[in-house]
């Protein structure tokens, strides 16, 4: 999948499964809201960071890591066209 070892090593994803890696399973937009969803693991903090331009991003929200894989929704305000989300991990133990 391209992706290093550091960054599988950081979001416990599977260097050796191509279709192992850290990503939104699906998003959302409701006309006020734009939902985002992801497949969170044990022992991983989440951040996800907003941006206007791809360049330049901010921590919107972050996610502490818990013991057990379990599904997390983030919801955003509507922001208009041209705004992006990317989604940041960070393992804390082995």
């Amino acid at each position: 999948d391209r992706r290093s070892n550091l960054y599988e090593y950081q979001s416990d994803t599977d260097p050796a499964d191509p279709t192992s890696f850290l990503q939104f399973s699906s998003a959302f937009h409701d006309g006020a809201n734009f939902t985002l969803q992801f497949e969170a693991r044990p022992g991983i903090r989440y951040t996800i960071e907003g941006s206007s331009d791809g360049l330049n991003w901010s921590e919107w929200d972050s996610i502490e890591a818990q013991p057990d894989s379990r599904v997390e929704i983030f919801s955003d305000r509507n922001r208009g066209q041209g705004h992006y989300y990317r989604l940041v991990a960070e393992r804390l133990h082995d």
